[in-house]
């Protein structure tokens, strides 16, 4: 063999380990990497999640390991190992379908849906006395684009409370700040309903406390039309 056969035969030899190496980086990033960034974004928060982002990195490896095998990177030197190989893909499915289902069956992660009762009252400033303005039911739904609970309230009809308003239009309820907004609609001003009795804005804004069953409105002391009102959310029993 001359030298230039031996040098030429030489880096062939070489350049087999290398090319394995950029082929396998190359099924490492193709496979593995969006399966790794997809446990990332998910930051899983429940043990459902959780499990759904393990198995999917679970099958992604072994796709992977299985990849390496079927191009001869890493050939596997005994069946056991491939056998192996397959059945943790066989537990990584069915972990992620369990998963799937628990969380469907799994209760709701926006706690606050469903039906309430609210009050909104008047407060007298001076004796702190408290009259009604509505009273009803209200179904509140998560609204993901808002990041907030939304919901319209029952229509009534006739409102027989002193200082009553004719509908509430719409309740959004934040749940980060629980702030909550109302919007009302007044009857219009009459003999039965003098316009001093009726509330002055379409709008009421409110900071909540308590839970998970009982919230009220927070005294404010600014002095603004929201501080005349109470308002109040009970789950029915």
């Amino acid at each position: 063999m001359s030298i230039d056969e031996h040098h030429h035969e030489h880096s062939r030899v070489t350049d087999q380990p290398v090319a394995a190496l950029i082929l396998a980086l190359s099924l490492a990033a193709g496979i593995l990497l969006p399966s790794i960034l997809y446990a990332v974004v998910l930051r899983p928060s429940n043990p459902a999640d959780v499990l759904v982002a393990s198995s999917i990195c679970l099958f992604s490896a072994i796709v992977y390991l299985w990849t390496l095998h079927a191009t001869s990177i890493v050939p596997f030197r005994d069946p056991w190992m491939s056998k192996s190989i397959f059945g943790a893909a066989i537990v990584a499915i069915l972990g992620t379908c369990t998963a799937a289902v628990a969380t469907q069956l799994s209760a709701s992660p926006h706690p606050r849906e469903g039906t309430w009762e609210i009050y909104l009252r008047r407060v007298d400033p001076e004796t702190q006395k408290r009259s009604c303005v509505w009273s009803g039911k209200i179904i509140l739904a998560y609204s993901s684009p808002r990041n907030s609970y939304v919901g319209y309230a029952e229509d009534k009809g006739e409102n027989e409370c002193e200082y009553g308003v004719r509908s509430i239009r719409l309740v959004d309820w934040q749940e980060q700040t629980n702030e909550l907004q109302i919007s009302i609609r007044n009857f219009a001003a009459s003999d039965n309903r003098p316009s001093d009795k009726l509330v002055p804005t379409e709008q009421l804004s409110f900071v909540m406390v308590g839970g998970p069953g009982r919230w009220s409105s927070k005294q404010s002391s600014n002095q603004t039309t929201s501080y005349l009102y109470a308002f109040e959310m009970l789950r029915p029993e």
